[in-house]
């Protein structure tokens, strides 16, 4: 049976928008176009502005898909059960975004419209081409194409996008824009329905799926279907998000810097840091740059080591980014539970794991790393270094038993940095690093301690820093004590110029350790 469409969304022309962008935010375009995607934007850009593309009648589009739908269903209905059966797997596939048959279905697709002599019907200006609008509203991702393809600047360097009830948003220069398009109830429908069709385990009426789409370079985007009860009536809810810099060689400190996360003068520190192996976590809200500056890290990671990825879903390709042998594994809890002992016998170098979020990930972040394994690397939702090293001791604690205050102090020992990160409110395409935390755990003295070695004021616009590094950390460099001295050489400098001023030392009240510190009131 060959899959279609039961209503099509109202169309309506793409108004002009200003093409003006926050500083740092898109010089990366042209890096990513090739010579002949910059003549394809340009002649879309061109197209867009014309008003003869206009829409001028949306039932004549209808009717145009209409005609195709019926010529291609005709095709179908002539074929033999077997050729249908292959059909429909083509089909399958390029509804979901399979490039080389999405290609095959819009060559389909002109060959109909030449036969029925509609070539030069008039097509939604925000689309490239009569055969990608058509193939788009009958099959694909109808609206949200252009901003999955990135037809445009714009959208390019839009990195969410919103359907709520027929209106779609995009985050444009940090801002959630209505876009001109929208898409109808039953054409949502579908949608939904498509993106369902690589994932069996998923059922529509659950109300809450989490899936990913394939754009037309390979690289996926995280959707989130919300829907029936789990939404308000008519306002069921689609969620997509996409990462800006994706590219193996845009993965740089430099690239980060040029953004403004961060100064371009540290890029050398983290690159150091980087190759001392410390175990990392980076926390902040949700679009605070987390994943990509995990990416950015993991560029770096020395080639001659084995790694293991473990997360909860294939968001990220990191066998992409990693120049060494990488082990990436996709589970839930609990098979995470049941897999962490043979997990723990890959003998990896370093692990990964992606918004470690659940006690089975937690647990088995602390297993790991208590077996003495470094450079591990990971991702949390919080906006605290101080916040996560309890809520995770808690809830390993209230799940797999064991005493909390002696579960905190091996996570001081063994998280060695924190990076925060945060969105920028008044520009919400712009992150920043709001600080770097250095975790130390002192077994003689039974002391956590938390040294500030880098904060971000906003009022200011300006890094600060302490050279502040524990003697345990110093340990971890044996073998590579000049990485360490010109890491350490850097960060002086820094704080020379930049000083972070007053006491950069906190000691958890959390934590449950030496009376002598508590009675000082310094453990409060």
């Amino acid at each position: 049976m060959m899959y279609g469409y039961d209503e099509q969304p109202k169309i309506s022309g793409l108004e002009g928008r200003s093409a003006d962008y926050a500083e740092g935010e898109t010089f990366f375009i042209d890096d990513f176009l090739t010579n002949y995607q910059v003549d394809e934007q340009k002649i879309y850009v061109e197209k867009v502005n014309e008003e003869s593309t206009a829409v001028k009648s949306d039932k004549e589009f209808q009717n145009v898909l209409e005609k195709v739908k019926k010529s291609l269903d005709g095709d179908f209905e002539r074929l033999s059960d077997g050729e249908k059966s292959r059909e429909t797997e083509i089909q399958k596939k390029a509804i979901i975004g399979e490039h080389k048959y999405v290609k095959l279905y819009v060559e389909k697709i002109n060959s109909a419209l030449a036969s029925l002599n509609l070539l030069s019907a008039e097509y939604p200006a925000y689309y490239r081409n009569l055969g990608d609008a058509v193939f788009s509203e009958l099959y694909g991702f109808a609206g949200i194409t252009p901003w999955v393809n990135d037809y445009t600047e714009e959208y390019r360097a839009s990195s969410s996008l919103k359907v709520i009830g027929d209106d779609i948003y995009c985050l444009i220069d940090g801002k959630a824009v209505k876009q001109p398009q929208s898409i109808s109830r039953e054409r949502r429908e579908q949608l939904r329905r498509n993106l369902l069709l690589s994932y069996p385990k998923e059922r529509l009426e659950a109300g809450h799926n989490e899936v990913y789409m394939l754009r037309e370079d390979g690289k996926h985007i995280r959707a989130t279907l919300m829907s029936g009860d789990f939404t308000y009536p008519e306002q069921d809810v689609l969620v997509f998000r996409k990462y800006l810099i994706s590219e193996p060689e845009n993965l740089t400190f430099e690239r980060l810097a040029a953004y403004g996360t961060f100064p371009m003068e540290c890029c050398e520190l983290f690159e150091l840091l980087a190759a001392l192996g410390p175990n990392v976590f980076f926390c902040g809200e949700v679009r605070s740059g987390k994943s990509t500056f995990l990416q950015v890290w993991q560029h770096y990671e020395d080639p001659t080591l084995e790694g293991t990825t473990v997360s909860s879903d294939e968001e990220t390709n990191y066998a992409e980014i990693t120049k060494g042998p990488l082990i990436q594994i996709v589970t839930d809890e609990n098979r995470l539970e049941q897999a962490e002992k043979s997990l723990k016998r890959l003998d990896s170098n370093y692990i990964i794991l992606s918004e470690v979020r659940s006690a089975a990930e937690y647990r088995f972040f602390l297993g790991i790393t208590n077996m003495g394994t470094r450079r591990c690397k990971c991702t949390i939702h919080d906006n605290s270094a101080l916040n996560f090293p309890y809520k995770m001791a808690t809830e390993i604690t209230a799940k797999y038993g064991g005493e909390q205050n002696a579960t905190i102090a091996q996570l001081y020992s063994n998280i060695d940095y924190v990076f925060e990160l945060y969105e920028v409110p008044t520009d919400r395409s712009k992150k920043r690093l709001k600080g770097i935390v250095e975790l130390r755990y002192d077994p003689v003295e039974d002391v956590c301690s938390a040294h500030r070695i880098c904060e971000y004021s906003a009022e200011e616009d300006r890094w600060r820093w302490k050279c502040d590094i524990g003697d345990d950390k110093r340990r971890l460099a044996m073998g590579m004590e000049d990485k360490l001295s010109d890491f350490l050489s850097i960060l002086s400098k820094l704080e020379e110029k930049s000083p972070l001023i007053g006491d950069n030392v906190v000691y958890p009240s959390y934590y449950k350790g030496n009376a002598k510190k508590t009675e000082c009131g310094q453990n409060a």
